[in-house]
């Protein structure tokens, strides 16, 4: 009995590679079956895997058209072989995502073009993620080509970057993570959700990108940008423009001059959130305007085979210790932001530490999250001297009361005519 293709990759698909490999050694069919497995979502992480990655591609029909989502990081400083790498994309025409994650030259003058990646893309490409700088004319050209693109990714694009494109050009664009002049070039007229502004706003020119992202047909529900000063006009102009907003990232320098104190600038926050009726996680990182910021770790695409698309994750780092008295503060302003902005589930305040609500009590109703170790260790230690207090002003109202029930019965008459059962009434009477 000879069993179909389809049985057989179900099969591999439990298997791990080495063994998929020894499987396509077998037989001509074999090599065909197991190269829908093993070259249908790919991470390449060395020089020499991509070599040999590019060679399986140009050389076997089966593997290129099984090709359906592939990752380069390499961050070894060495040179790419960028024609093997387009010789391979436009062989697979299957190819719906493709992430680049390149370590740029030591020397300037060596800079890698990645145009011919773009003009070999499938045009079924669906996302594209570039940590390189891409020409105007080549991104342009990519873009009309490329009808289906739902998600872009050029964080380190040049902040003069600029196209001009009609609506009818990516018309499927959902999310977009890019320098403020070209997030506000594509937002608009299109179906963008999802906006991360990898570079810094100019504060003149911030009303003018938060028009833009207004102007999305999605609507926009989640917004990371970083500007150079955090205040209360910019959050204004945030929540006022931006209603249907869900998820907001902010990071700059925060500006307390009207507020007096920084833990005052996050209590005037809290009714500007409170404006934004599905707002529900909100992360506010920087440090007070007289600290400076400290330089943003490296960014590198991170994609596994269970991920469904490529995505830019910095690397992991402990949550930072946070003084008590921060801490202190910070629990004052979740109350007031459970007061003006009930709506609000998460809050990452700038000293790094993420608060999140809780559903099953009324009177604390925040309480740091499990991952902030040092902030967790003080809430709970707090909460213990809070039981700790509770139970102990209970033990001394009950010490009070049984006090003056005993000298209540001392001072009470021993009359022969004293009325029936007048103990039990005057225990009735006393609160307990």
């Amino acid at each position: 009995m000879v069993f179909p293709d389809d049985v057989f990759r179900e099969i591999l698909s439990y298997l791990w590679p080495v063994d998929v490999s020894r499987f396509a050694r077998t037989s001509k069919r074999s090599l065909r079956i197991a190269d829908m497995v093993l070259y249908r979502r790919n991470h390449i992480a060395s020089v020499n895997h991509l070599a040999s990655f590019c060679q399986a591609l140009t050389s076997r029909a089966s593997a290129a058209h099984a090709l359906n989502m592939v990752s380069i990081d390499i961050r070894e400083h060495t040179r790419f072989p960028i024609p093997a790498i387009a010789a391979a994309l436009l062989a697979s025409p299957n190819l719906t995502h493709l992430a680049v994650s390149l370590v740029p030259p030591r020397d300037p003058k060596y800079y890698i073009d990645p145009t011919p990646l773009l003009y070999a893309s499938s045009p079924t490409l669906r996302e594209l993620a570039l940590t390189t700088h891409v020409p105007t004319a080549a991104l342009t050209e990519f873009l009309i080509s490329h009808p289906n693109l739902v998600s872009l990714s050029l964080p380190n694009q040049s902040p003069e970057s600029m196209v001009e494109l009609g609506a009818e050009c990516v018309p499927r664009l959902t999310s977009i993570t890019a320098p403020p002049a070209l997030v506000a070039c594509l937002v608009p007229e299109r179906p963008v959700v999802h906006a991360v502004i990898s570079r810094p706003v100019p504060r003149e020119f911030m009303a003018d990108v938060i028009e833009s992202l207004a102007a999305s047909k999605g609507p926009l529900l989640s917004l990371g940008l970083e500007t150079e000063q955090v205040s209360l006009g910019v959050m204004q102009e945030i929540t006022v423009r931006l209603r249907d907003l869900r998820s907001l990232w902010v990071k700059g320098r925060f500006m307390f001059r009207y507020s007096l104190t920084y833990a005052g600038l996050l209590l005037d926050m809290a009714p500007l959130l409170g404006r934004s009726p599905q707002l529900t996680s909100v992360s506010l990182i920087g440090w007070p305007a007289i600290r400076a910021l400290p330089k943003s770790p490296q960014s590198h695409l991170s994609v596994s085979p269970s991920t469904p698309s490529a995505s830019f994750t910095p690397s992991p780092s402990p949550p930072p210790a946070v003084d008590h008295t921060i801490l202190e503060d910070e629990l004052q302003v979740t109350r007031t932001f459970h007061t003006c902005a009930r709506q609000l589930r998460e809050v990452v305040f700038p000293s790094g530490c993420r608060w999140v609500a809780k559903q099953d009590d009324d009177e604390a109703t925040w309480e740091p999250a499990r991952e902030c170790h040092g902030a967790r260790v003080w809430w709970v230690d707090r909460e213990l001297e809070l039981e700790l207090a509770a139970a102990q002003q209970e033990a001394h109202r009950i010490e009070q009361l049984e006090s003056m029930r005993s000298s209540r019965r001392r001072s009470r008459p021993s009359g022969r005519f004293s009325k029936p059962n007048s103990s039990d009434d005057d225990d009735e009477q006393l609160d307990y």
